[in-house]
């Protein structure tokens, strides 16, 4: 849960984007988990739950989900519009709950992290900036599933 004020406004970077409402303070927690407000997943709870969801419902999820150390987070709040740069972010994971800000963040800055040393290498995040087609491997899956065999498991066609 964000532990800041922010607001979304146009990045620069990508899309939408968090940006702080308030200056932020170097070692300032941006976000903490929450147990009564974020969902954590295993693996094979993930595995079960995407199954489960129709494209509109899965494509929301897949949106504010990412994966560390192989457990899924699903974040609440509006933490899921933070923006990856590679040189120059601002916020850093400390542990697999707590992210804090690396350096001062002005007030109207935008909050940004490095994808590449905070999530799993199969993140959904980290697919897609490799280019893979989630959604629609996904959904391919989904409608496979529904039709002809409903006890595939729609991962199996996701790149290792």
């Amino acid at each position: 849960m964000l532990r800041i004020n922010t607001y979304l406004a146009q990045s620069s970077v990508h899309g939408m984007g968090l940006f702080a409402a308030k200056p932020i303070a170097k070692g300032e927690v941006i976000w903490k988990y929450d147990p009564l407000i974020d969902q954590i997943y295993t693996k094979a709870k993930f595995k079960k739950l995407i199954d489960s969801l129709d494209p509109v419902v899965l494509k929301q999820l897949l949106s504010a989900t990412y994966k560390r150390n192989e457990t899924y987070f699903y974040l609440a709040d509006n933490a899921r519009f933070i923006n990856h740069m590679e040189i120059g972010y601002n916020i850093f994971l400390i542990d697999d709950y707590t992210e804090v800000a690396i350096q001062d963040i002005g007030e109207g800055e935008e909050i940004l992290e490095n994808y590449y040393l905070s999530y799993d290498d199969d993140d959904f995040f980290m697919l897609e900036m490799k280019k893979v087609d989630i959604m629609n491997i996904l959904l391919l899956n989904y409608r496979k599933k529904r039709i002809h065999a409903p006890d595939k498991n729609i991962f199996k066609q996701l790149p290792n």
